[in-house]
């Protein structure tokens, strides 16, 4: 995934606010990227344009080599369910369904996944999170750390190439947050990118690249890795 040239402004009562302006990064197979920085400084901006929900003022979002921020919106949405899965702060998870069916839920649109080839993958997925014996527990019958589990095993239903993690652990205590971080390292070591958004310290001795967003600009930071 890369980022050419990317600016962001919005205009707020004839006023332009510049929330990214010019960013060039590239982020690699198989890393843990951290991106922190304080509230209003646009990680949440710049994690909804590269998993192409919002598109920059200018600049270019290429995903392998292709530029993704012109296509039409039902091609950014294949690219989202095939190449892209999303991790959030408050886990996402539909009420009504079980962990199972909550993880089966994005293979559904994917026509290349039959029935039971998604019922298989989700029992391994949440098996792979710990959840083995949870499969037909609901959200409100699993803890803070077993639903951000859950959302980790989903985000993966699909066989990503990349997984946007915005402030996961942002409502867990200590003990979960080292879970979901350690599971999230353990992901990127097998290949995938990961790109995290956090408030946390902690967080950073698990990255490979730690990120910093300062007055429109990021910077890549040096720090000692775990």
């Amino acid at each position: 995934m890369k980022l050419e040239k990317i600016t962001k402004k919005y205009k707020i009562r004839e006023k332009e606010i510049i929330v990214l302006e010019n960013i060039n990064y590239e982020f690699n197979e198989g890393k843990f990227y951290l991106i922190k920085g304080h509230s209003g400084s646009g990680k949440t901006t710049l994690i909804q344009i590269l998993g192409t929900m919002l598109n920059p003022t200018s600049g270019n979002l290429y995903i392998e080599s292709k530029k993704i921020n012109n296509l039409k919106n039902d091609e950014k949405a294949k690219i989202r369910n095939k190449d892209i899965g999303f991790i959030f702060q408050n886990y996402c998870l539909n009420e009504k369904l079980t962990a199972l069916d909550n993880v089966i839920l994005p293979m559904i649109i994917n026509k290349k996944i039959k029935k039971q080839e998604r019922i298989n993958r989700a029992k391994k997925l949440l098996e792979m999170v710990g959840l083995g014996n949870r499969i037909e527990h609901y959200p409100n019958e699993l803890s803070g750390g077993e639903q951000q589990r859950v959302s980790i095993a989903r985000s993966l239903a699909n066989n990503p190439k990349i997984i946007l993690a915005d402030e996961p652990t942002g409502n867990l205590d200590k003990k979960n947050e080292i879970h979901i971080l350690e599971l999230l390292k353990k992901i990127s070591e097998q290949g995938k990118t990961i790109i995290m958004v956090s408030h946390s310290d902690f967080a950073i001795t698990y990255a490979d690249k730690l990120l910093e967003i300062d007055k429109g600009k990021l910077v890549e930071v040096n720090h000692e890795i775990k």
